[in-house]
């Protein structure tokens, strides 16, 4: 069965600025995933914004009911 990790987020940029996503979901392999992970699938999927700070604020893993 696939999992959808839905979360919110804060980035925070080395030069200044953020960016806030609110409700954000993202399709996973397993039943779990780090914040560090989910930060990174962010980053990947932002291209290279791994430069400031990545806030993982809240998370919970869904049933794909697609």
């Amino acid at each position: 069965m696939d999992k959808n990790a839905k979360f919110s987020f804060e980035i925070y940029f080395s030069n200044g600025g953020c960016i806030k996503g609110e409700d954000f979901c993202i399709d996973i392999k397993d039943d779990n995933i780090s914040d560090k992970d989910l930060a990174d699938l962010i980053a990947e999927d932002f291209r290279n914004l791994k430069d400031g700070q990545i806030k993982i604020l809240k998370k919970e893993i869904l049933s794909d009911t697609r």
